[in-house]
């Protein structure tokens, strides 16, 4: 993928499916292979399944979520997302 697709990918994932909850997204996003990279959570799930859990439990419990992009770093199919402030909802605090 181009860095742009990559770009394009992410931008589809947090929109429609984290902000959107539109679950029915991840096939045709995550990768069967998928391995989250979680410290906080060693245990969590990978491949499509462990995907749509986890954003169907962020989509769950802060719906309402929204940050901003500040920096956006692409090198052929690795791409890593820089944000800055998360808007949780004051419950999700």
């Amino acid at each position: 993928m181009t860095d742009a697709a990559n770009k394009a990918l992410v931008e589809r994932l947090v929109t429609e499916m984290i902000q959107g909850g539109d679950l029915s997204l991840a096939a045709a996003i995550f990768d069967p292979a998928y391995v989250p990279h979680d410290p906080s959570n060693p245990a969590r799930e990978g491949g499509i399944a462990g995907a749509t859990q986890f954003i169907a439990m962020l989509h769950r419990n802060a719906s309402d979520v929204r940050y901003t992009t500040t920096h956006w770093l692409a090198d052929g199919d690795l791409l890593s997302v820089i944000t800055g402030c998360w808007n949780l909802p004051t419950a999700a605090r």
